[in-house]
C-alpha cells in the first residue's frame, strides 16, 4: 500500500474476548488495514481494548460506532440474536458487514440481513473463516480435479471445552436459545457444516439429528449429532461439542477412488495436515509454518471483494444455508424425523 493510498477502515461491534483474541489481531496486524473504532457492552473493557490495537475511537452506542463516516466495514461479534439488529443498521449506514457465524439466530433475522445488505447495495459477509485454512483450500482443489472421484461419505467432528475458552459467568449468552438459537451444533457445528458444503461443492438435501442436554443445566445442547445427506447421495455425519476435552478434532471425506483426512484444521490458526490415500498413490500436504491465520485472510478477502463489488466467498446466501442446515439439526431432533432444511431466498 502506498502513502498515499487509504487503509480499509474497520469498526468492531460486540468487542469482546473474541475479538480481542481473533479479529482484533488481525485486523490491526494486516498491511492496509486500521481498526477505527468499538463498541462493547463494558464500557470500560471495550476503552482498555481499543488503546491496546490503536483504535482511535470508543463509541457509546450503534449510532455513534456506524454513523460518524469514518468507516469502510463493520464486523459483527455480538450475541446471535442482535446480529441482524447491528446488519441492517450497518447496511443503512452504508457500511459493509462481516458477521461473525452463524448469521443469526433464526432465518427470519437472517432474511432481514439479506435484505437491508442487498437494497442497500453493501457487500455482507459471514465469519466462516476455516474456509481460509490452506489446508481446506487444498482440499477443494483436490477434490474437484476428481481425485477422490464421486464422493460418497464424509465425517466431521468439532468441539473444545466451553468453560475454558469462554466462562459462562460472563458469557451466559451462549448457552440461551433465545439470544444464541442453539447450542453446540450453532457455534462450532456450523463450520463443519459449512466446509463440507465447501469442499464437496453440494448442497444439504435432508438432515436428521439429535441433541443432548442429559446431566447439564442448561436449554442448549452441550452435545449435537447430524447425518447429512447431500444432493447426488453423499452422506455426512458431523458432531459438535462443548465438554471435548480429549478427543482431536478432525474432517474425512470418502469417494470412489481414494480418501483423505485433515488433522489439527479446526482451529483458528492455519495449522494442521492432510494425507489422502487414492488410485493414484498417497499425497500429504501441510502449510508453511510462515502461512497467515485464517482471520487476517478472511479480512484481506473482504476488503477485495469490496474493492471488486463482488460478493465474498463466505457471503450471506452462504450464511444462511448453513444456517438452515443447523436448524434443521434440531428440527429434526424435536421431530424425531428427517427435514430438508429451508432454501435461500435469494439465489
Amino acid at each position: 500500500m502506498s502513502t498515499k493510498e487509504k487503509p480499509f477502515r474497520w469498526g468492531i461491534a460486540g468487542f469482546g474476548g473474541f475479538s480481542d483474541v481473533a479479529m482484533a489481531p488481525a485486523i490491526a496486524g494486516t498491511p492496509g488495514h486500521k481498526l477505527q473504532a468499538v463498541w462493547g457492552r463494558n464500557p470500560e473493557r471495550t476503552r482498555a481494548l481499543a488503546q491496546k490495537y490503536g483504535a482511535p475511537r470508543c463509541a457509546a452506542g450503534p449510532e455513534e460506532l456506524l454513523e460518524a463516516g469514518d468507516l469502510d466495514a463493520v464486523y459483527i461479534a455480538t450475541p446471535n440474536s442482535l446480529h441482524a439488529e447491528w446488519t441492517v443498521r450497518a447496511a443503512r449506514s452504508g457500511l459493509h458487514v462481516l458477521c461473525e457465524k452463524p448469521m443469526a439466530a433464526g432465518l427470519e433475522p437472517a432474511g432481514r440481513m439479506l435484505e437491508a445488505c442487498r437494497s442497500s447495495k453493501v457487500r455482507l459477509g459471514i465469519g466462516n473463516m476455516m474456509r481460509f485454512n490452506p489446508c481446506h483450500g487444498w482440499i477443494r482443489r483436490f477434490i474437484a480435479d476428481g481425485n477422490l472421484g464421486e464422493v460418497t461419505e464424509a465425517q466431521g467432528l468439532f468441539g473444545y471445552d466451553l468453560p475454558a475458552f469462554f466462562p459462562l459467568a460472563t458469557s451466559p449468552w451462549r448457552l440461551d436459545p433465545a439470544l444464541s438459537g442453539g447450542g453446540a451444533m450453532m457455534d462450532v457445528g456450523v463450520h463443519v457444516v459449512d466446509l463440507l458444503r465447501f469442499l464437496i461443492g453440494r448442497e444439504v438435501a435432508e438432515v436428521t439429528g439429535a441433541i443432548d442436554t442429559r446431566g447439564y443445566p442448561f436449554p442448549s445442547d452441550w452435545n449435537s449429532a447430524a447425518v447429512l445427506r447431500f444432493e447426488g447421495g453423499a452422506l455426512a455425519t458431523v458432531l459438535a461439542s462443548f465438554d471435548n476435552c480429549f478427543r482431536e478434532n478432525y474432517l474425512s471425506i470418502s469417494g470412489t477412488r481414494g480418501s483423505l483426512k485433515a488433522e489439527g484444521t479446526l482451529w483458528r490458526q492455519s495449522t494442521g495436515s492432510v494425507r489422502a490415500v487414492t488410485d493414484r498413490g498417497t499425497f500429504v500436504f501441510q502449510p508453511a509454518t510462515d502461512s497467515p491465520d485464517p482471520y487476517r485472510l478472511q479480512i484481506e478477502h473482504f476488503a477485495a471483494s469490496v474493492a471488486s463489488g463482488r460478493d465474498p466467498l463466505t457471503d450471506g446466501r452462504e450464511g444462511w444455508r448453513d444456517l438452515a442446515v443447523c436448524l434443521a439439526v434440531y428440527e429434526a431432533d424435536r421431530r424425531r424425523a428427517a427435514v430438508q432444511p429451508e432454501p435461500c431466498p435469494l439465489s
